[in-house]
């Protein structure tokens, strides 16, 4: 089965303006994918259009490709420096590994419920790590600090006292590379794998 990942190439594109990196870090503004050249944010405008909540949709590349406005595609190098700008959040992660099919979404559906928590599920940003080709030539430090810059800007808009904990699921394909982003969180972290069998 043939795996692709949501990208800019998805979108009728026209140039509007130039901004500031830290345009990325408004609430409407969430990040969707990333090459060795370029990360590209989802800029969505409107009331009640949360791309994390699932009672907007299952998963939060669906509710971006259906909502967003604009792109912003930001310099891998000034996205790096963003990153190391705004840090690690300060919740628990949570990395929920799965195998599909498996009751992982409406697990973190019941995450989304609980107060200080904050659900992510499948983001596909994850997905450039996984079955794209862009990072192969990368050293392994380079490649764990782009990882680890995509978590950060992920988890940006959750960076408060408040937040307890963050609940990230990557899409199923994304199993195998669960370890390495748990390595990467160098703040508290666990990972939790759902397995259909267990269920059986």
């Amino acid at each position: 089965m043939k795996v692709f990942s949501y990208n800019h190439t998805f979108f009728f594109l026209r140039h509007v303006r130039y901004t500031h990196p830290e345009a990325v870090l408004a609430p409407n503004v969430t990040l969707l994918n990333l090459d060795s050249h370029f990360a590209v944010f989802a800029v969505v405008q409107g009331p009640n259009k949360d791309v994390l909540k699932h009672t907007t949709g299952p998963f939060m590349y669906i509710n971006q490709f259906k909502l967003c406005s604009e792109l912003i595609r930001m310099p891998i190098e000034s996205f790096l420096r963003l990153a190391e700008e705004i840090g690690d959040p300060k919740g628990k992660l949570v990395i929920l590994s799965n195998t599909g099919r498996c009751g992982s979404t409406l697990l973190t559906q019941l995450f989304e419920e609980l107060p200080n928590t904050v659900a992510i599920s499948e983001p596909e940003v994850l997905m450039a790590f996984t079955h794209g080709k862009d990072f192969d030539d990368e050293e392994p430090k380079r490649k764990q600090e782009i990882l680890q810059a995509c978590i950060r800007l992920l988890c940006k808009n959750h960076r408060g006292e408040d937040i307890r904990c963050i609940c990230v699921k990557p899409k199923a394909h994304a199993i195998g590379k669960c370890s390495d982003f748990k390595k990467t969180a160098r703040w508290r972290c666990k990972e939790y794998v759902l397995d259909r069998t267990m269920f059986n």
